[in-house]
């Protein structure tokens, strides 16, 4: 069916090579790196009409064999821009218009994990290994290194290699096996290998059949040199050297590049996890989140996603911009990124597909000589029909027919101030037995005059490029055709088939004097969204004064128009920097669903007409001790009905700080707000606050220590309920009991208990009810001894610490708390969600002191959540008292008692009132020759209030150890308990630390020990008997060995 197309690419190939060919040794140098290592790495800056420099924000940034391109057209190192490696800055020799979108792709140096050595004891045995762990208390000699360097290269190996048998009364015999390898160096003069594998689990096939490639967690092995570079594993790929070829994936396969003197070539085949996806976010005003992200649910392939927000692509980070849930596709902005009614969410990602995975096979091939271009993209995916193995990587069975095929011819001429470039493309899809088949093509032109490629100003300093673009019907490319950060040039509709049709436009920039600029461009559109565009744009630079633009642009449609103003104006003042924008947008007619307004809601019907007024105020300050960023947005949305009307508002302001005043004081924090007043809010005013405050503090003598940190923000509660799959007995982590007596298993009623016959599974999220949420933690550390009374007898061998933490989600328009000071006290308030709050106070007393110490603890917990039976509302009071003693050396005696209270409101089958104390002494005695034993003696009552149950607790549970030192040591423990009570006792309660009626025995017996330098085994044999439950007996044994 495709053999036309095969064909095709086929031709290409073959031309994009013997052209290569008899390029010869003549060639330029072409923009494929020269050496690759590492990670692929891209960063997008935005015009700002400056020469910058801009940041990139890289760490390890490589110099070679890195691309800089402004709107697609490629810059020349050194010559149009200049580069800082070790700073990760970009500083162009013109300025970048506002606007324009400059693009870096290059590669980050591979950082490796540290590597762990052991030491060697430099005495006779020279064979007994001494780790940190075992260090004493005596000085401890210079040790010897052992490098497991080779002398004969650079090369470094390191990892750990884990080999576990695991054997018991629930399962067979399981064999499993973890691997972490990282290696790194040269081969050879001129050739480097660098790369990693990790596996958290094996498991090992009865049949000895190889395991499939992306089983494996993380693997990469990359091996180059100067002009040639082989990777396997996950690889990253991306190419964006096109319009209609660019294609990015998250893959798992083998890539091979090539950049000799005649051009260069890239070449992949992998397997891929998912479909990748580009979809818009239909957001809600003033909240955070959490939204879904694909369309039907599913998982996010790790690291895939990037986000954008007005055509700026966010930072993935509890401390940047979002975060994202990848297990269940969900992404939830931070309070640095308020939602507001005019945000523009657009988002890019790889989902992992049930179905089956997708097989990818593509090529991209360039060639120059002189100021010629030939360049060629070939790219097929197919959908699989099984799991693959590792030897079906070679893309050959197990194929239900190919899904997507595309081929792109690129080329392009580059004279003395002429450029000229062209594509065409030819793609096929196929689904459901039916198949499309279509093709594009581009053509672009660009001129400089003799003094705009000079760099000088006047009547005759022009540039003049000019683009022709049409899209088929039926042409289905593999990435969008329209770049985010373009996007909105014509109007804001969705992609899709608005791509659809013929694109041309002319660009005209004058620069009459060196502070001030002009451009005109004009445009038309046929297809779905026909059409004309004619735009200006003034751009003045005052040096110190500071910087402004004007632009004005009309988009003209059959039935509407569309027309924006923006004003952009920024000056400086000493350490201030601040910038001013202000935008006019009018819809009216048929063009209203252009309007930025409608991005991604979708209506029914529209108005009349749509304007939006929006001015923004952004100021920074920067100074060796304070660093702030301030930003204030006042917008404004009218709607046509007849007459403007319908007025929605919105105020925006955020404020980001970073200080020290002094020593050992630190403020990082960041604090916004949304006022938005429209239709939908009936006349209120609807306030948001979203902020994230941290305050560290620490004296220069260190006695005292202070943390505070404070976040707010708006977020949605999600219903999400777990689902509990019945596993084989003693294989789960839970049990169930019908508590209520209703026969159905409900989400409480599951109790977590080892060797249980439940597993929990998340299910997705139910309904959405937006909330507010707030958090409160604190953290003081008083040292005496440090202090000036460090002295004076008792006081200064005392410290104390209290720490409070305390979450809140309600409705804040309802009356519930969200400020720092209302976490003072626990809300019962009907508008709080759920809430939970805790408070501890710790004294020690003799803390440092060898003979003995004494510690008192005082606990107290609220907790309530509305989606439980009852609110479940629960109170939590503990008190614990804990000294040790030293009579004599060798001996150590530890006391332990508690005391507290457990209550939960109500009347129903989870309400109870437990009263428990208890109390616990333990003996450890260190005998000679390595032996250790012990011997711990507790008892306890608890008592419930509301069903009149006490359940009272013995437990014996004596100790022997034996260390090898320098080898490992051998372990045994055992414990008996028994719990007496008149009636039986549900497990939800807890009574008796969760053990059941009757006599409860637990055993180990361990032993780890150093078989060799590098070598390590582990032994342990685990025995559980319970009344009513069967006895487990679980065997492990485990060999890992460090290299």
């Amino acid at each position: 069916m495709h053999s036309k197309y095969y064909s095709h690419a086929i031709v290409l190939v073959a031309c994009s090579f013997f052209t290569a060919i008899s390029a010869g040794s003549s060639m330029a140098a072409t923009e494929i790196a020269r050496v690759r290592s590492g990670f692929d790495v891209e960063r997008r800056v935005l015009g700002d009409d400056s020469r910058g420099p801009f940041a990139l924000d890289v760490s390890g940034l490589v110099v070679e064999g890195h691309a800089v391109r402004i709107d697609g057209e490629l810059l020349v190192y050194e010559q149009d821009y200049f580069l800082n490696a070790e700073k990760a800055t970009i500083e162009l020799v013109e300025s970048l218009r506002r606007g324009a979108v400059l693009t870096f792709s290059g590669k980050r140096r591979l950082s490796l994990g540290q590597t762990v050595r052991r030491r060697v004891l430099p005495d006779e045995s020279g064979g007994k290994i001494v780790t940190a762990a075992r260090r004493t208390r005596s000085s401890v000699r210079r040790s010897q290194v052992v490098s497991p360097r080779s002398e004969s290269g650079d090369l470094e190996v390191s990892g750990v290699k884990r080999l576990q048998v695991a054997m018991g009364s629930t399962s067979e015999a399981a064999l499993n096996q973890s691997l972490r390898l990282e290696l790194s160096g040269k081969l050879a003069d001129g050739v480097r290998v660098s790369g990693f594998l990790t596996d958290r689990s094996l498991p090992i096939q009865a049949a000895g059949r190889s395991r499939s490639i992306q089983d494996i967690d993380a693997v990469r092995l990359e091996v180059s040199s100067s002009t040639l570079s082989a990777e396997l594993g996950d690889v990253d790929i991306a190419f964006d050297g096109t319009t209609f070829g660019r294609y990015r994936r998250r893959l798992q396969g083998v890539r091979f590049q090539a950049s000799p003197e005649w051009g260069e070539l890239d070449v992949f085949g992998a397997v891929s996890e998912g479909a990748w996806e580009s979809r818009r976010i239909t957001t809600q005003p003033g909240y955070q989140g959490p939204y879904l992200l694909a369309s039907r649910a599913r998982p996010l392939v790790a690291g895939s996603e990037r986000l954008y927000q007005n055509g700026r692509e966010l930072r993935r980070g509890e401390g940047q911009d979002y975060v994202v849930d990848y297990d269940r596709g969900l992404v939830t902005f931070t309070p640095n990124r308020p939602i507001t009614g005019l945000s523009r969410i657009t988002t890019e990602f790889q989902a992992v597909d049930p179905e089956g995975r997708l097989r990818s096979v593509g090529l991209r091939g360039q060639t120059k000589q002189g100021g010629m271009r030939l360049g060629t993209t070939v790219i097929r995916e197919s959908r699989q029909a099984g799991a693959p193995s590792l030897t079906d990587t070679g893309l050959t069975g197990g194929v239900s027919g190919p899904n997507a095929f595309l081929s792109v011819v690129d080329g392009g001429y580059e004279g003395r101030g002429i450029r000229l470039d062209g594509e065409l493309s030819w793609a096929s899809a196929a689904a459901a037995g039916q198949s499309e088949r279509g093709h594009a093509g581009r053509v672009g032109l660009s001129w400089k005059s003799p003094e705009a490629r000079a760099g000088r100003h006047g009547w005759s300093a022009l540039r003049l490029s000019s683009s022709f673009r049409h899209v088929g019907e039926t042409y289905r490319p593999m990435d969008r055709v329209e770049s985010i950060a373009n996007e909105g040039q014509w109007g804001w509709e969705q992609g899709g088939d608005y791509d659809i049709g013929t694109l041309a436009s002319v660009d005209l920039h004058y620069l009459p004097t060196s502070f001030a600029s002009v451009g005109i461009r004009y445009g038309r559109r046929a297809g779905l969204q026909s059409g004309h565009l004619q735009g200006t744009t003034i751009t003045m630079g005052g040096g110190r004064l500071g910087d402004l633009s004007v632009s004005a642009d009309r988009i003209t449609r059959e039935g509407g128009r569309l027309s924006r103003y923006a004003a952009d104006g920024s000056a400086s003042i000493g350490p201030v920097r601040s910038t001013l924008r202000v935008l006019s947008e009018t819809a009216t007619g048929s063009a209203i669903t252009g309007s930025r307004v409608f991005y991604s809601r979708p209506f029914e019907t529209f108005p009349e007409g749509v304007r939006v007024r929006e001015a923004d105020l952004s100021s920074t300050i920067g100074s060796p001790s304070l660093s702030l960023r301030s930003s204030l947005t006042l917008s404004q949305v009218d709607q046509l009905m007849g007459a403007w009307s319908d007025s929605t508002r919105e105020l925006v302001h955020t404020n980001q700080v970073e200080s020290q005043f002094w020593n050992g004081f630190r403020l990082i924090g960041s604090f916004g707000q949304t006022l938005r007043r429209g239709p939908e809010t009936v006349g209120q005013t609807r306030v948001v606050n979203l902020g994230r405050t941290q305050i560290h503090y620490r004296n220069p003598n260190g006695w005292l220590t202070q943390q505070v940190q404070y976040q707010v923000s708006s977020t949605g509660l999600a219903e999400s309920y777990r689902v509990y799959v019945e596993v084989l007995d003693g294989q789960g982590s839970y049990v169930w009991e019908d508590v209520d007596g209703d026969g159905l298993q409900d989400d409480e009623e599951f109790v977590l208990e080892g060797g249980g016959n439940y597993e929990p599974l998340f299910g997705l999220p139910g309904s959405f009810e937006p909330v507010r949420e707030s958090s409160v933690g604190t953290r003081t550390l008083i040292e005496f001894g440090k202090s000036a009374v460090g002295r004076v007898p008792l006081l200064g061998d005392l410290s104390l610490e209290v720490a409070l933490e305390s979450e809140r989600r309600g409705r804040a328009d309802e009356g519930a708390g969200i400020s720092p000071w209302s976490h003072r006290t626990f809300e019962d308030h009907p508008s709080v969600v759920s809430s939970r709050r805790s408070v501890r106070t710790m004294g020690h007393l003799f803390r440092r002191r060898r003979l003995g110490s004494i510690r008192v603890d005082l606990r107290l917990s609220d907790d309530l959540d509305r989606r439980l039976s009852e609110d479940g509302r629960t109170t939590v009071q503990r008190w614990v008292f804990s000294g040790k003693l030293r009579p004599i050396k060798g001996w150590d005696v530890e006391a332990l008692a508690e005391r507290g209270h457990r209550d939960r409101a109500g009347s129903g089958a989870f309400a109870h009132a437990i009263s428990e104390w208890s109390v616990e002494l333990r003996n450890w005695l260190r005998l000679d020759g390595g032996w250790q034993t012990g011997l711990t003696v507790g008892y306890g009552r608890d008592q419930e209030a509301v069903r009149g149950l006490e359940a009272r607790r013995v437990s014996i549970g004596p100790e022997l150890r034996r260390a090898f030192r320098g080898k490992g040591r051998l372990t045994s423990r055992f414990d008996w308990s028994r719990v007496d009570s008149q009636d039986p006792i549900p497990l939800f309660l807890g009574l008796a630390d969760g053990q059941r009626r009757g006599k409860n025995f637990r055993w180990r017996l361990g032993l780890d020990y150093r078989l060799s330098q590098y070598v390590d085994g582990f032994v342990t044999y685990d025995g559980t008997v319970r009344p009513e439950r069967p006895a487990l007996h679980v065997g492990r044994m485990e060999l890992r060995a460090n290299f």
